[in-house]
């Protein structure tokens, strides 16, 4: 368990006490098969995707559902009520290795995924709600093929139990806390943000992507122009055909196997050796005006079919035509197909590149360089504030439940 072992001394006043003891265990009930069976109108009727996008919004209360029933389903099917203020968390499946939990801020019925904890006059449904959050629920499964939880055994979970008033006092200090930690953690990410958007407002200073009028001695190329593709050399292998491969070799005897947007695995072999480009064909962050469709590569490598490999030509900088293709929104337009955007070779020659001689070249990869160097060492600092900011609510948890707060 991850929750204060019963043997720790607890301070005074306090006790362990076991959730079958405090609250009222329960499972909901197989959901309604039939859309008579769901009104607009009706009660709400709680799943465990509505409980994961409470989870995704940093919100422990669920205050609605997708899913509503009808008057049929209360008369004709035996469904389980479930009362505002338990808490509910997924029972079965995968999820329960997820962290989901949330109080019902409306009363509602529950699907058979799902268990709740309805508080007794002992306990508050946040003291409940944080107690859960420091639990591993991967410990009381039952593991073998589909895990799922008993309700025997999660009336047997023991948690640190203070008095009602200490309760109050302690939930109002954490949530305070946490309010603090959420509102440093909105800051931080803003500044990514900001950090993202200079980055590509430096690449814009030195670099225009639409056909405007250049600086003497600049000229509108396309990149078939001044690219090389050795895409007859990259070949997909699929993830098990690559654990296969792989199975019983040292990492170190392993090469980068490379995707659209990187690196997304290892294989035994290598197609390249030396600096490429790869270009998103498929499955890049086409028409995105911070994340880049494009990266650099270099020693030895495997490429699949989802990238186009580029080796710039004479009259262009390496470096130069890396900056000048990692971040395009308005490749975006040029890709085709709605569910998997694809940037075909064709179309990926025809991309328009501002050419400015070598030297200049040069020098606007330098200047580049340097500017994004000093926003980058902004961006890592926001990085570890937020990581750190991301960590701190489990040790806030943590000592919390242990009396420390």
């Amino acid at each position: 368990m991850t929750i204060a072992k019963p043997d720790k001394k607890l301070p005074d006043g306090w006790r362990y006490a076991k959730l079958g003891e405090v609250c009222r265990v329960f499972a909901g009930s197989a959901a309604p098969q039939g859309k008579q069976y769901f009104d607009a109108d009706g009660p709400f009727f709680f799943r465990v995707s509505d409980l994961s996008q409470a989870s995704a919004e940093q919100n422990m209360y669920l205050a609605h559902a997708k899913d509503q029933l009808s008057q049929m389903a209360l008369d004709k099917l035996r469904l389980t009520p479930v009362k505002q203020g338990a808490v509910v968390f997924p029972k079965s499946g995968a999820a329960i290795a997820t962290n989901n939990r949330a109080i019902l801020d409306v009363d509602g019925y529950l699907v058979s995924h799902l268990m709740a904890l309805e508080p007794g006059d002992s306990i508050m449904s946040a003291w409940v709600y944080y107690a859960m959050l420091r639990i591993d629920m991967m410990d009381w499964a039952n593991n073998a093929g589909y895990p799922s939880i008993q309700q025997a055994a999660i009336k047997e979970i023991p948690i640190p139990l203070p008095p009602l008033a200490e309760q109050r006092r302690i939930v109002a200090a954490l949530e305070a806390q946490l309010a603090a930690v959420a509102r440093a953690r909105n800051a931080a990410a803003e500044i990514l943000s900001a950090v993202e958007a200079l980055n590509r407002a430096l690449m814009r200073k030195f670099l225009p992507f639409e056909r405007q009028k250049l600086p003497r001695g600049w000229k509108w190329v396309t990149l078939g122009e001044i690219a090389d593709f050795l895409n007859n050399i990259r070949k997909p292998v699929n993830e098990e055909d690559r654990n296969k491969r792989n199975a019983n070799k040292p990492v170190a005897d392993l090469y980068p196997y490379y995707g659209a947007n990187g690196q997304v695995g290892l294989i035994d072999d290598y197609l390249l050796d030396g600096p490429s480009i790869l270009l998103a064909e498929d499955g890049g962050f086409f028409g995105s005006s911070v994340k880049p469709i494009a990266y650099r590569v270099e020693g030895k490598y495997w490429v699949n079919n989802h990238a186009h490999i580029l080796r710039p030509k004479g009259m262009v900088y390496f470096d130069y035509l890396f900056y000048v293709l990692s971040v395009r929104p308005d490749v975006g337009a040029m890709v085709a197909g709605a569910t998997r955007p694809k940037l075909n070779k064709a179309v990926a020659e025809t991309i328009p590149v501002p050419l400015p001689p070598l030297a200049e070249q040069r020098r606007i990869v330098a200047a580049l360089e340097a500017q994004t160097a000093a926003a980058d060492g902004v961006k890592r600092a926001a990085a570890d504030a937020l990581n750190a900011l991301r960590e701190l609510p489990r040790a806030l948890l943590r000592q919390a439940l242990a009396g420390e707060s």
